[in-house]
Formats: C-alpha cells, structure tokens, sequence
C-alpha cells in the first residue's frame, strides 16, 4: 500500500461506516443527519476522482436540498417515532429483513 492509496482507504471507510451508521440507527433526525454526511463525504470523494461536476452537484443535491428537505420530515414525523420506537420487529422478520436485502 502507497501512501496516496491512504486517504482513498479512509474515505472508503467512513463512506461504508456512515452508511452502515444510516441503517442501523433508530432515531430519525440521527439518520438524516448521518445521510447529509454522506453525501457531503461522497461530494469529497468526487473531487479526488476529478469529478468536479459531480461533486458540485453532489454537494448541492445530496447534501443540500435533500437534506433540507428530509429535515422538514423528520421534523413532522416526531410525534409518531416515540410511539414507533416502543414497538418492534420480531427477529424472524429482522433475519428475512436482513437476508433479503443481502441477497
């Protein structure tokens, strides 16, 4: 491994650990955060692969007005997450769940 494929392996890592972070969180305005993050992240990752276009793009989209947007819900949704939140899945449906989305 040279040391400009150091900086490429860390953002690779906490692209894969945000998103992880993402899915595996159960607070709604944490996971919109989390998703800003990422597209922040990727936006930085564009620009290493010379992509400023994508990155702007990226940048403004993903990180920007979506974000927004996804705030504004997370927002509305506040009062049902803490009704939400008592209830859960049964782990046969966390294991279909999770086989599924691997297959």
């Amino acid at each position: 491994m040279t040391v400009s494929s150091v900086p490429a392996l860390v953002l690779v890592l906490l692209l894969v650990a945000i998103a992880v972070w993402i899915v595996a969180t159960r607070r709604t305005f944490a996971a919109v955060e989390g998703f800003v993050a990422y597209g922040l992240l990727l936006s930085i990752v564009w620009v290493v692969l010379n992509a400023i276009d994508v990155a702007l793009t990226e940048a403004a989209i993903g990180g920007g007005l979506t974000g927004v947007l996804l705030i504004g819900a997370a927002a509305r949704l506040r009062a049902t997450e803490v009704t939400l939140s008592t209830e859960r899945a049964g782990v046969a449906v966390r294991w279909m769940a999770a086989l599924t989305s691997a297959a």
